[in-house]
């Protein structure tokens, strides 16, 4: 069993005793590999229980967590159940009865959650967002647009998510969306709507510090521009990575595969309970519960599901939007750092990846 310090922590030799000879300690954050048995010893702080490791030392068990146990108390697998729950209570026939609050349920700190994303700005590739949503005043639409082109519901899904003000309120709700579409009228992908959008957005946002979204695998065809975006100062990429057995693939879709860029998953109830340990792709940056939020569609009042990694990315990319709007700070990597302190370990077997529940489960 693979365990965690919460505390520097004495090594015993020989016997479960705060008088057993100790030469050394364990530092706080540190990960061991013990026995998995606690046995009866010496009572500290009113615990009487230690660990053991194969070479008969003994460790206090009120010093340790458990990454598993921590993973299933802080990241319950059943939140997606009680989470639908709620929303259910929310809604009837695609109509809301009351508000849905992303922000107020995120399972992070106070403080940066009321920074509200104000003065941020994410770009979203994707498809058109409707020009009459509610909150319609937090969008920058593009200035290309094709002809007839209309709006469907995934961009407004995932606009809203993020940045939604009414009735949907979205992660980080003063917050900006740049739209920058990138499908056909045909609702395929277009390799030069993609260099044009990509284009437009180093053009006209060079200097401010952009959170980019990308809720949809891409075409390699720009794998060159993406590298050369990747690597700006003022840009933070967050793109999904796919969900359940695609993390396990030895390559993640585009661009997710990319150093830099933020690759967010997700895992369905299903498969984190029929696979155990799991190896998934090294490149693999956070794993999310699969959620089904409810959002915008490309008909103003109406409501619908949208799940797994592309939720999880927009969701994600809502939190940094957060965290940049409260600490202040255009620094890429102080970003990052504040991001990583909001993640916790998910343990895959000798994998030690990152998580984050973006629902309080308290609801």
């Amino acid at each position: 069993m693979k365990l965690t310090v919460t505390v520097n922590l004495n090594v015993r030799v020989g016997k479960p005793s705060v008088n057993a000879p100790c030469f050394q300690y364990i530092a706080q954050g540190s990960t061991i590999e013990v026995d998995g048995n606690l046995y009866p010893g010496d009572k500290y702080e009113g615990i009487d229980t230690w660990y053991r490791d194969d070479a008969g030392n003994y460790y206090w068990s009120g010093g340790f967590k458990d990454i598993n146990t921590q993973i299933q108390n802080e990241i319950p697998i059943i939140s997606p159940i009680i989470f639908e729950k709620y929303i259910e209570e929310n809604i009837k026939d695609r109509t809301l009865i009351n508000n849905v609050n992303y922000n107020d349920l995120l399972n992070i700190d106070s403080q940066i959650k009321n920074s509200d994303g104000i003065n941020t700005i994410i770009g979203i590739l994707d498809h058109y967002i409707n020009e009459n949503l509610p909150f319609k005043n937090h969008i920058i639409h593009s200035n290309n647009k094709t002809i007839n082109n209309p709006p469907t519901s995934h961009g407004c899904a995932m606009a809203g998510l993020i940045a939604g003000n009414s009735g949907i309120f979205g992660v980080a709700k003063s917050s900006t969306i740049l739209e920058l579409p990138i499908y056909n009228l045909d609702g395929h992908q277009d390799d030069n709507m993609i260099i044009e959008a990509l284009d437009y957005f180093s053009n006209h946002y060079s200097r401010d510090l952009i959170i980019l979204n990308i809720s949809q695998s891409l075409s390699k065809v720009n794998d060159t521009k993406f590298r050369s975006l990747a690597s700006k100062e003022n840009l933070i990429i967050v793109s999904s990575a796919g969900t359940d057995s695609e993390l396990l693939k030895d390559e993640l879709q585009f661009p997710s595969s990319l150093l830099n860029v933020i690759s967010v998953g997700s895992i369905s109830t299903s498969f984190y309970e029929s696979n155990l340990n799991p190896n998934f792709n090294e490149n693999l940056d956070i794993i999310m519960p699969d959620f089904d939020y409810l959002t915008f569609t490309k008909e103003v009042g109406e409501f619908d599901y949208f799940g797994k990694d592309s939720s999880a990315c927009a969701i994600v990319s809502g939190i940094i939007a957060l965290i940049v709007s409260k600490i202040k700070s255009t620094d890429i990597l102080v970003v990052k750092k504040e991001l990583q302190c909001l993640l916790v370990p998910y343990s895959s077997g000798s994998q030690i990846l990152n998580t984050l529940n973006p629902i309080n489960p308290k609801l």
